[in-house]
């Protein structure tokens, strides 16, 4: 399947269902919510949500209700639970494709009673609590105050509460600190299901684990786990253990545009920041920070090219980088360049390249730009080619 071979990114569908399978496994009879998220951290969410849906995932956490209505068009029926706040001008489009929306405070909640009740509307919501990630959620630290809000929000007319849940703030860490704050907050929010549940409330879902949670702590509270980065083949943070191998489903790759030799002394890219200190042979990549690789990796990024490293020379651009690849043999035009991944032995990873920028996996792997097609590979072979940033 032909695309164009100017930079891509390559999702490999045999890693994203090791890595579920694995996951199904922790899970230990408990249901599998995928999140999906920033088009399933830029890896695609239709597809993704496909691959996960066929194999047995009947709920998918999004962001925002377009992130929802993008994967109800596309087909995909299990339950998606939007994780953030949705303007209540948008009631019609959640009760059309059947969205569920979380709830996280009795403010909000009446504004989405008011609306759905004005259209005769019955809207599916779950409970947000906050146990002390302080971002979004029903407040805990007055309780008199948190019981009266989340009866009347459990009582409002156009509402139906299948669903309450919180999220960690700190589950991937192993810092004592951390894990006393992580196990404090599963005590209070097992508390209030304890609480609400004696109270004759109950919920058709239960869930606070995320990635970190599901693979580093046991907490069994609730009836699903909410997986994210482990989906996509990444570690909650950098060198923590999950208990299996993981498998990396994206790779970033390019191809050289030009190989040139050039003198001693000669300057590469923007601002001059790279002289070459001899006669160097220089190759033009047609990738750059627009494409989503951080120009903080000039002068001390690779790549890796015919089963070597070639360091990247000057400032990388908008949409280029050099590389240097004097002692590498056979590089010409359409030389394919692994710029994160696997190849010929070697790797580049999401991890290593964040330490050296100083922020997350997360982040760099959601960076990566629409305008990079996303081809999609089952036994090493292409099967689908999506461009995410609108065809040719």
């Amino acid at each position: 399947m032909d695309f164009l071979k100017r930079a891509w990114a390559e999702i490999d569908l045999d890693n994203a269902l090791y890595n579920l399978n694995n996951i199904k496994t922790m899970a230990n009879g408990r249901h599998i919510m995928a999140v999906v998220k920033a088009d399933a951290y830029g890896h695609g969410a239709n597809v993704l949500a496909r691959l996960y849906e066929d194999n047995d995932v009947s709920c998918f956490a999004v962001s925002n209700i377009n992130e929802a209505i993008k994967l109800r068009k596309f087909g995909i029926k299990g339950d998606i639970l939007v994780l953030g706040f949705t303007p209540t001008s948008y009631i019609n489009q959640l009760y059309a494709f059947n969205i569920t929306q979380a709830v996280y405070c009795l403010e909000y909640a009446e504004q989405l009673s008011s609306a759905a009740y004005d259209n005769s509307f019955v809207i599916k919501v779950h409970l947000k609590i906050d146990t002390g990630m302080g971002r979004i959620g029903f407040d805990l630290s007055d309780n008199a105050d948190f019981q009266k809000n989340i009866k009347k929000t459990l009582s409002l007319p156009g509402l139906t509460c299948e669903g309450i849940f919180t999220h960690f703030s700190s589950a991937d860490s192993e810092d004592a600190d951390d894990i006393a704050f992580s196990n404090s907050q599963y005590s209070l929010f097992a508390k209030t299901v304890e609480d609400l549940e004696s109270d004759g409330v109950t919920f058709k879902y239960i869930h606070c684990c995320n990635s970190a949670a599901s693979a580093l702590r046991s907490f069994d509270e609730g009836n699903l786990i909410r997986p994210g980065i482990i989906l996509y083949g990444l570690s909650p943070a950098d060198g923590l253990k999950i208990g299996y191998e993981q498998k990396h489903v994206m790779s970033v790759k390019s191809a050289v545009s030009m190989v040139k030799r050039v003198k001693k002394g000669q300057p590469i890219s923007y601002g001059r920041t790279y002289k070459t200190n001899s006669e160097r042979i220089i190759a033009t990549v047609p990738l750059g920070y627009a494409d989503g690789y951080p120009r903080a990796l000039s002068n001390c990024g690779k790549v890796i090219v015919n089963g070597q490293f070639a360091p990247i020379v000057g400032r990388i651009c908008m949409d280029q980088m050099m590389i240097d690849v004097t002692d590498i043999k056979n590089v010409k035009i359409g030389t394919v360049v692994t710029v994160i991944g696997e190849a010929d032995g070697l790797s580049i990873t999401f991890d290593e390249l964040a330490k050296i920028c100083n922020t997350i996996s997360y982040e760099l792997m959601c960076n990566i730009s629409i305008r990079m097609p996303r081809v999609y590979l089952k036994d090493g072979k292409i099967t689908d080619v999506v461009y995410l940033g609108g065809t040719l």
